[in-house]
């Protein structure tokens, strides 16, 4: 496994500039998102709700994304997200697309490292419905997804 990516006590305590100094001068290839993503994200998220979205937030993004460990594309999704739903315990996000054509795609991710853990294709209608919030969601206890499809259908 890798060297330490960044000091756990620094990543902590650092304010939006140090923070962005920081993540410039850590060495990313040791970057490990299992390890490293948990704590680097509940440090831009308690600056983001301080600050709001700084420097240091678009550089960590920058860097993930170069690093193969951001949710992406090429992954499955023929066209852009039309809807999304972060699962009660922040484990899972689930993304869903109207696709090409007549069916589109859902897709459930691991959080922490950004790996897409299941996928189901060729929804009839597609998933969802562009410029609208909330047509997908998770079940409370986090087991079931359900989501709008086929413009006005709604399923589990």
């Amino acid at each position: 496994m890798p060297g330490l990516f960044a000091d756990p006590a620094a990543l902590a305590a650092a304010g939006p500039a140090e923070l962005e100094n920081l993540l410039t001068d850590v060495d990313w290839t040791s970057f490990v998102p299992a390890r490293d993503l948990p704590p680097l994200r509940a440090r831009l998220t308690a600056l983001e709700r301080d600050h709001g979205v700084t420097q240091a937030h678009r550089l960590a993004t920058n860097r993930i994304r170069v690093r193969g460990t951001m949710l992406s594309r090429p992954y499955g999704h023929r066209s852009k997200f039309t809807a999304l739903a972060l699962s009660p315990s922040g484990n899972h996000l689930a993304t869903g697309d109207w696709g090409e054509g007549a069916s589109g795609t859902a897709q459930v991710w691991e959080v922490a490292t950004g790996r897409c853990v299941n996928v189901l294709k060729w929804i009839d209608g597609g998933v969802g419905w562009d410029g609208y919030a909330r047509t997908m969601q998770w079940s409370a206890d986090g087991l079931h997804l359900g989501m709008a499809f086929r413009t006005n259908a709604v399923g589990v």
